[in-house]
């Protein structure tokens, strides 16, 4: 009996300990011999790094006059509206059922499909919002707290799309949020300010490459099943194409390229540790030691298989746009070269200081959760004011 205890504490304490020590040994030994492999370092120019910094404490009066303080600061800059937007898998469709049961039951009138669609859709979304609270999505909670504190005038509103994690699931989202744009009251002198979680800031890649390149715009846009939706979109592009949007995005993993024009703003908030502006080891993610594991592991190659025969056809497609979509090996490869920081827009490579001594990767989302956080809320616009309208 005290031999199989023996052998029980070697399996479960020491094995793994000699392991993490060896791969650590590993670690630190490319650190000082970087593989060929790696991704380049980023310009010193398009990133800085920064400490969490204490503001007031959620709620109290310090922090509701230094909020408003924000939002007025917003106001004087022409921010119009403010919209949020969710990343993957936290959205009203992750897996494309409810696509999938609407195509599959054709002879119910397309009206009563949709209307059945919608309340299936925004039972999903209540439920994420109810599982996750305010831990990497915006809440309803954080967008109402805004609104209490900003300006009346400066609009806040939560955009909510299918959150699937494929290429056309995003495109999806965008022509979405094209549709949202065109209905919102803006002056030519005002501004949009687009904050995305995750692979929400993907969405803002896409818009600005299809208000920045027509080619690609139609080449995304013949896509559509129906020709009349690729011309009614390539109309509603051509009015928002003046607009002033700040980009904002909040653990995006570098995936997409950007077609930044000069009505256009880019800033990233990264959850790092470290001197060095590269992705994490493998070794830390259960202490979410080195920042956000998400985003590092969020690149090309990590996408997954839409239920939908027809979207699967087109992601293939679309992977001479946007890169590969669903491929391991292909995935395998680009997140061991730890990218980082991405090639477009400023980064903020931010020590949010979520790490802990022991494993807590579930509470922490890999430190994909902390940017959305009602605790942060002073914090992110503080830096959005210093960095985008200084």
């Amino acid at each position: 009996m005290l031999n199989f205890f023996i052998l029980l504490i070697t399996l479960i304490l020491i094995i793994p300990a000699i392991t993490y020590f060896i791969v650590r040994l590993w670690e630190l030994y490319q650190d000082n011999h970087p593989p060929k492999y790696l991704a380049p370092r980023p310009p010193r120019e398009s990133y800085k790094f920064l400490k969490l910094r204490k503001g007031p404490k959620l709620g109290t009066k310090l922090w509701l006059k230094k909020m408003g303080t924000l939002g007025i600061k917003l106001k004087d800059e022409k921010v119009k509206q403010i919209l949020f937007v969710h990343g993957t898998f936290v959205g009203n469709d992750p897996y494309d059922i409810i696509r999938l049961v609407e195509e599959l039951i054709p002879f119910i009138p397309s009206s009563v499909k949709k209307d059945i669609g919608n309340w299936f859709r925004k039972k999903i979304k209540n439920l994420n919002n109810l599982i996750l609270k305010d831990s990497g999505h915006f809440s309803d909670d954080y967008i109402e707290t805004l609104k209490k504190v900003f300006p009346r005038d400066i609009n806040i509103c939560n955009f909510v799309w299918s959150s699937g994690n494929h290429h056309m699931a995003r495109i999806r989202g965008t022509l979405k949020l094209i549709n949202t744009l065109i209905n919102l009251d803006i002056k030519n002198h005002d501004r949009i300010l687009l904050i995305g979680h995750s692979h929400g800031g993907q969405l803002f890649s896409l818009l600005s490459l299809m208000l920045g390149d027509s080619q690609l715009r139609k080449s995304i846009l013949s896509l559509l099943p129906d020709p009349e939706d690729a011309f009614s979109y390539e109309q509603k592009f051509k009015q928002i194409v003046n607009i002033k949007f700040d980009f904002v995005t909040m653990g995006t993993p570098p995936r997409y390229i950007w077609d930044l024009k000069s009505n256009q703003r880019l800033v990233n908030f990264l959850n790092h540790r470290g001197n060095i502006p590269m992705a994490g080891r493998i070794s830390g993610f259960l202490f979410t030691r080195d920042g956000d594991y998400l985003q590092q592991y969020g690149v090309s190659g990590s996408d997954t298989y839409s239920t939908m025969g027809p979207d699967r056809k087109k992601n293939k497609e679309l992977e001479n746009i946007l890169g590969i979509g669903a491929s391991i090996p292909g995935w395998l490869k680009e997140v061991r070269r730890r990218k980082r920081v991405p090639d477009f827009g400023f980064s903020l490579l931010i020590n949010y200081k979520d790490q802990s001594i022991f494993p807590n990767f579930i509470n922490s989302h890999l430190g994909h959760g902390i940017y959305t956080r009602k605790k942060m809320m002073f914090f992110t616009f503080f830096q959005i004011n210093k960095n985008l309208y200084p």
